[in-house]
């Protein structure tokens, strides 16, 4: 393997573990909501959450294609 195949792919794994942080996140504060019948997307953490999670999806996108 060549030096960017590695890089590649750590940043690949990295971007896929913190996206599976993030969607284990979006799910806890959707819980939340659900049960205390609040949108927590008033305070615009859920927002921010797939915000960062779409930015890592095209960041691998980007990636992947190098």
């Amino acid at each position: 393997m060549s030096i960017k195949d590695n890089i590649k792919n750590e940043l690949l794994e990295r971007i896929v573990k913190r996206q599976n942080e993030i969607a284990e996140k979006h799910n806890q504060m959707l819980e939340v909501a659900n049960k205390t019948s609040e949108l927590l997307y008033e305070d615009g953490v859920i927002s921010q959450i797939m915000e960062e999670y779409n930015f890592l999806y095209n960041l691998k996108r980007f990636v992947e294609s190098l």
